[in-house]
């Protein structure tokens, strides 16, 4: 019996120790086991922009006005076909959705570039060499449906324009 009683506890550590438990009274878990509350934050409710692929372009801005057009006083850009991303092949000219801003961002005032004599004439143009930066970009919209409008978001650099009238 001397033998046995040992060996009984020996068997009882070491299964306490095996599974974890600090008494040896009962299996339970003391508060030391136990983890501190769980908190789970809430979502962030902050909405997220996604980014707008921006294009940076060089080629000529115009303007026109005139009885036979158009696109009577809208800013126009002819992309230098040699110098546009592949995404923008086949695309001649896009016209600014922005035009108010554009015609800032240009230095361009209606009111001083075109006269009534001007708008009498057939066609009036304006016209000069820039670099700028646009998004809002249609990949893939037929040119013959319409102009492809794009938001111009900055003139890198622009040379003097010059007017023709017809």
């Amino acid at each position: 019996m001397k033998r046995i009683i040992p060996a009984i506890l020996l068997l009882i550590a070491t299964t306490s120790l095996m599974t974890g438990c600090t008494s040896s009274e009962n299996n339970m878990p003391t508060e030391e086991d136990t983890p501190a509350e769980i908190i789970i934050p809430e979502p962030d409710t902050a909405t997220v922009t996604p980014e707008v692929e921006t294009y940076t372009v060089t080629g000529q801005y115009f303007e026109m006005t005139g009885e036979g057009v158009m696109y009577n006083k809208s800013l126009f850009f002819s992309i230098d076909k040699e110098m546009a991303p592949s995404i923008l092949a086949g695309f001649n000219n896009v016209r600014f959705s922005n035009q108010e801003d554009a015609k800032a961002m240009f230095e361009l005032n209606d009111e001083e570039l075109f006269t009534a004599e001007d708008e009498a004439q057939i066609e009036c143009r304006i016209e000069g060499t820039a670099t700028i930066e646009f998004s809002n970009f249609e990949a893939g919209k037929p040119e013959t449906d319409d102009v492809n409008d794009v938001k111009l978001e900055k003139v890198i650099s622009k040379g003097e324009y010059t007017k023709t009238c017809e």
